[in-house]
């Protein structure tokens, strides 16, 4: 096909934008090595290639968390003006289906994680799974966005005539806002590309543009597209994530020798170029994706899915639940001047945040129809944790005023009750479900010192916020990516074997080969106690076979006392391996922001050390019973994601009639030696 070059100067304008999202889990790891790693190595490689890069605010802080040259390697991209960064809603929740204050706190967050990493405010706004209502110009715009996307279809709904490459306006309440369209044909080709090589076809369409532009116009042709298209689609579906990384550099290449085209960001052609035509409304439009998914699922259409999928009314209801504690904090901290109240909140609404991921998005399919997965289900942990919210703002509200005290309260609505005790300055929530820690906070300084909630497996099935149980819905999407997880990373977690088996009720706890094999064990740690409360001590019982059981929590100053006492009350003699697990989170939203690097581990005898170096934030737990030669006795430092973990191993023989106590002492805040 010939190309009309009358105008020697006129250049078709287009771009690339590439989107990428995962929530705050492990599957972020092996995304990473598929695709992430080696697409940022690839086009840095063509400097003259500009594109639009958006990186969700969840995958973000896990790039900065698990590998900070990721985040480097974008940053230098900016700076060296290769890429445009888009701002979005941090989790990708759809605006459409939040209410009003989730979606300004989505936006918000997610600008300040972008300014927090990159040092700057972005321009533009990557609209999540391209949704449409009129009211977003003024939310957009207010909160200092200037351009976005639209499909087509929404803008010949607003009866649009002219050509669909041009640039627009539309505007809401006095707000106005660019719109650059998101060509459908344009995708479809760019996937033939990535997929087939099939390259001819996509000249040609750029081709057919540049000849439809008159002396006067000057079209802009883009394409967005998840990152993932690029590799980590293609391992789902069992295919070469290489051959797919290597056809986009070879179109890069090809488009680099054509001087009629312009690779080019939306902040680059609006320095130069103003849009061509103001729409004055868009009827309210839902992307063409989801209505087929929606479909497929027997609804209407997308809207009928949001409106009605139980999922998706089950989880509104909460958030808007917790939206209002938020508020209620929010107004109450705004008052006081609360520096410790001020912080907690600013954790719950990170961790809120976290929990909406891809809220309202219709079902999605990684690879193969077999492979389809379900978003916003009931009962996955990937949005029920949002009630992990509670937690926090409980916090803040006790930190306006505190004091000594104990007492039972189901703090998140999940049907477990738990109790609260505030020593000193730090309070604790321990749940009856293996009588562990669940959270522990400084209302003081307003941190974290135990919970590890802003983290979470894939897919893992919600009980309440208190058990674990794993249940995939899918055998062959992800390779081993949780094996660094385990379930524990709570306080004072506790395996106990007699003999030669675990005690406690079943549980799912970890894989043993790839993909769809999975050990189940009783677990102490996951089985409901019986519970007594004794002045300012709590004690745990459970029996096993005439093995009575007892763990009791004390506090003093702040400090946390845990004795394990073992009464053999039969004629047996019995082998007993204690394996507690204390894992420590300190002040962890800082590493989400300053990467894993910011803490520090000791070990020394019978005593473990963590330190957020960053925060100034320490932390110890001792085993300070003196164990007899008999015992054996070992500790170690363990994997945890978000945190330090440690795990002391305890073996001892217990004759019949015979009585074993261990006792901890864990003290926060104590300085490292």
């Amino acid at each position: 096909m010939e190309l009309n070059m009358n105008n020697k100067k006129k250049k078709l304008n287009v771009v690339y934008v590439f989107h990428a999202n995962q929530c705050l889990n492990n599957v972020i790891l092996w995304a990473d090595k598929v695709c992430y790693d080696n697409f940022f190595k690839m086009v840095r490689k063509h400097p003259k290639i500009k594109l639009v890069i958006h990186v969700s605010g969840t995958l973000l802080q896990g790039m900065r968390y698990f590998f900070g040259d990721r985040i480097e390697t974008i940053k230098q991209g900016v700076e060296d003006g290769q890429f445009e960064i888009l701002g979005s809603t941090y989790s990708q929740s759809i605006l459409y289906s939040c209410n009003n204050y989730d979606n300004d706190n989505q936006i918000k967050l997610h600008k300040e994680v972008i300014n927090e990493y990159f040092g700057f405010t972005p321009k533009g706004f990557w609209n999540p799974e391209r949704c449409w209502s009129q009211d977003y110009v003024s939310l957009i715009s207010q909160n200092g966005y200037g351009h976005t996307l639209i499909e087509e279809k929404f803008l010949k709904a607003a009866g649009v005539k002219t050509h669909a490459n041009l640039v627009r306006t539309t505007e809401h309440n006095g707000q106005k806002l660019t719109l650059f369209t998101d060509d459908l044909k344009h995708y479809d080709l760019m996937g033939d590309v990535i997929d087939k090589r099939e390259y001819e076809k996509l000249i040609k369409y750029y081709k057919e543009v540049y000849d439809n532009m008159t002396d006067d116009e000057e079209f802009l042709v883009s394409y967005a597209n998840d990152m993932e298209a690029v590799g980590m689609w293609q391992v789902s579906n069992n295919e070469s994530a290489e051959s797919a990384l290597q056809n986009l550099d070879d179109l890069f290449s090809l488009l680099e020798k054509e001087e009629w085209l312009k690779l080019t960001t939306f902040e680059e052609y609006l320095t130069d170029h103003s849009p061509t035509e103001h729409i004055k409304n868009i009827p309210d439009g839902q992307a063409t994706w989801m209505v087929d998914s929606s479909q497929t699922q027997g609804f209407n259409d997308w809207f009928d899915f949001n409106k009605n999928y139980e999922g998706i009314v089950h989880y509104r209801k909460l958030y808007d639940k917790l939206s209002k504690e938020i508020k209620t904090v929010e107004n109450k901290a705004l008052k006081s001047n609360n520096i410790a109240a001020a912080k907690l909140l600013k954790c719950a609404k990170n961790m809120y945040a976290i929990y909406q991921y891809e809220f309202g998005c219709a079902f999605g399919s990684s690879g193969t129809e077999e492979t389809i997965y379900p978003v916003c289900n009931k009962g996955v942990v990937s949005w029920e944790a949002a009630r992990q919210t509670s937690f926090m703002l409980h916090a803040a509200s006790k930190s306006f005023k505190y004091k000594d005290e104990i007492y039972d309260k189901d703090i998140d609505n999940d049907g477990v009750v738990e109790t609260i005790v505030i020593s000193a300055n730090i309070m604790y929530i321990i749940t009856p479900i293996g009588g562990k820690i669940l959270f522990c906070f400084d209302l003081n300084k307003g941190v974290e010192i135990i919970g590890n909630g802003f983290f979470d497996e894939w897919q893992r099935k919600w009980e309440s916020n208190s058990n674990y149980s794993y249940s995939y819905n899918f055998s062959n999407f992800i390779e081993s990516v949780d094996e660094m997880i385990r379930f524990k990373r709570k306080g004072f977690e506790d395996f106990i074997k007699v003999n030669r088996f675990y005690i406690g009720d079943d549980t799912k706890v970890e894989r043993l080969k790839e993909r769809v094999d999975w050990k189940i064990i009783p677990c102490f740690a996951n089985t409901k106690l019986n519970k007594k409360k004794k002045g300012n001590k709590i004690e745990f019982n459970y029996e096993y076979d005439d093995l009575f059981i007892t763990k009791t929590y004390s506090f003093i100053n702040g400090n946390c006392e845990v004795e394990y006492s073992f009464d053999e009350r039969g004629r047996k003699a019995r082998r007993i391996i204690l394996n507690m697990s204390q894992n420590f989170a300190l002040d962890s939203i800082e590493a989400l922001m300053h990467g894993k690097e910011i803490f520090e581990n000791k070990l020394d005898k019978q005593t473990a050390y963590a330190s957020n170096t960053f925060s100034k934030i320490n932390a110890k737990i001792s085993l300070i019973t003196e164990l007899s030669e008999d015992d054996d006795f070992a500790l170690k430092e363990d994997d945890l994601i978000l945190g330090s973990r440690f795990v002391f191993d305890i073996k001892f023989r217990l004759n019949k009639l015979d009585k074993k106590k261990l006792k901890f002492l864990m003290e926060v805040l104590s300085p490292l030696p």
